[in-house]
């Protein structure tokens, strides 16, 4: 092997580990502060690098708060409307809508904090709507007849963030839940959906 060759392969995997250790450093830091309270000193001390270091990696903060995105959305399950292909059973498509959806935000852990700091943090607020159009999209592809644009609104709110932690704080089986009320929900209106249609 070229020992140049070598020596740069080397180099590479070193920037390529620091920049590693300064996304995963700011991870933690947000986790202590908050994502918009998080300053460039807090991460060069949490990833034992200068702070020349992590200006020379991240010129912006947004551009390490898009790094950290990157990575998020990396590590979350994709929601695949295909999930739902031959699944024809209303209320087990809502255990698979409210199952998907709520694995997502366990490992985003507090989205709330996240929907606070977007009003900040301009690569958040991306974040957050590409989230939503994601939830939107897997949501209609669940609620198949069901998914016109209100009904699909009104199921997004019911699988919140929000609604999965108060249900979770009162010591309620979330999935459980949402699909009992989503269902009853929709199959009460079932008769006057089918009646739209057919006029």
């Amino acid at each position: 092997m070229n020992p140049r060759a070598y020596q740069l392969g080397k180099r590479i995997d070193s920037v390529e580990e620091t920049r590693r250790r300064i996304v995963m450093a700011t991870f933690e830091v947000h986790d202590e502060k908050g994502i918009a309270d998080t300053k460039f000193r807090d991460i060069a001390e949490r990833a034992d690098v200068s702070l020349a270091t992590v200006y020379r990696h991240f010129p912006t903060y947004d551009a390490i708060v898009e790094a950290c995105g990157e990575l998020s959305r990396s590590m979350l399950p994709p929601l695949e409307p295909a999930v739902f292909d031959g699944v024809s059973d209303l209320r087990s498509r809502l255990r698979l809508l409210a199952d998907s959806i709520g694995q997502r935000l366990e490992l985003l852990g507090d989205w709330e904090w996240i929907r606070n700091d977007a009003r900040k943090v301009a690569p958040l607020r991306r974040f957050i709507a590409e989230f939503h159009d994601e939830t939107c999209a897997f949501t209609r592809a669940a609620l198949g007849e069901y998914g016109d644009d209100n009904t699909v609104a009104i199921v997004v709110a019911l699988v919140d963030a929000a609604v999965y932690r108060l249900l979770r704080e009162g010591g309620q089986p979330t999935v459980e839940v949402l699909t009992d009320v989503v269902g009853t929900w929709l199959e009460h209106r079932k008769p006057a959906i089918s009646g739209q249609g057919a006029r």
